[in-house]
């Protein structure tokens, strides 16, 4: 297993599973901020599943927490206002606290 731990945002659309599946066919261990994890089946020991939100600072403190990476694979919900800034903003301060 690799010594990196790798917090993963959005893991559950098309580029997010993609990523998903190669860490964990090379070992790495991942924090996977979620949502809405009830509806994930994803499941594997080397990867634990945090409930939040991107647009969440807190989330994504928790998230980042032990973590030596941090990617993104977010996308845009449907229906709702722009979150990329929300979310990068809360990327970098919680990247700076760390």
């Amino acid at each position: 297993m690799s010594t990196h731990t790798i917090a993963v945002i959005s893991g559950t659309g098309k580029s997010g599973r993609y990523l998903v599946q190669k860490l964990l066919e090379n070992n790495y261990s991942i924090k996977l901020l979620l949502r809405s994890p009830e509806n994930s089946e994803l499941q594997n020991p080397l990867f634990e599943i945090i409930k939040g939100d991107a647009r969440d600072y807190h989330s994504i403190t928790k998230l980042l927490e032990g973590c030596n990476v941090v990617v993104s694979t977010l996308g845009q919900p449907k229906e709702e206002k722009s979150i990329f800034s929300d979310a990068t903003n809360n990327i970098i301060k919680a990247m700076e606290y760390y």
